[in-house]
């Protein structure tokens, strides 16, 4: 049905699919040139997972970053975005169950998301696969890289 795999080439197909889908998770987030986009994948502490369906087209992905801090191994799940076209399907589920698999292997810890409150369904299947909802605020301060 799917095939997940781990992105370790930026080619045509991978390019033109990330370009469709990050403006489904937000419409004002930039997209990473090919440049970018090598730098992240070839990076020690990340690994982006694309999701391809029957013809060979990227229709979902996600990102699993790592870290270690004096108190362990902590991991945060970003960007999932599943395609418009795909969504019900079980890809969301795959994706993070995917990334879940990958966190043990590294001993990660801790392992976090975010989600935006209006993403009911995406925090229907977060519960679902073992994410507990924490009483935190988080703070971010943005910058340019």
């Amino acid at each position: 049905m799917f095939n997940i795999t781990e992105l370790k080439e930026v080619d045509d197909i991978a390019f033109r699919g990330l370009q469709t889908l990050i403006p489904q998770l937000s419409p004002t987030m930039s997209i990473p040139n090919r440049e970018e986009l090598e730098r992240i994948i070839h990076s020690d502490n990340n690994v982006i997972f694309i999701a391809k369906n029957s013809c060979g087209e990227v229709v979902g992905t996600l990102t699993l970053a790592w870290y270690r801090a004096l108190s362990g191994c902590s991991g945060w799940i970003e960007d999932v975005v599943v395609d418009l076209s795909q969504r019900g399907s079980g890809l969301g589920r795959a994706l993070v169950e995917r990334a879940i698999e990958r966190a043990k292997l590294l001993e990660i810890d801790k392992l976090s998301l975010t989600s935006h409150i209006s993403r009911v369904a995406a925090h229907r299947l977060y519960r679902e696969v073992g994410f507990e909802s924490r009483e935190t605020t988080v703070f971010r301060f943005k910058q340019k890289c």
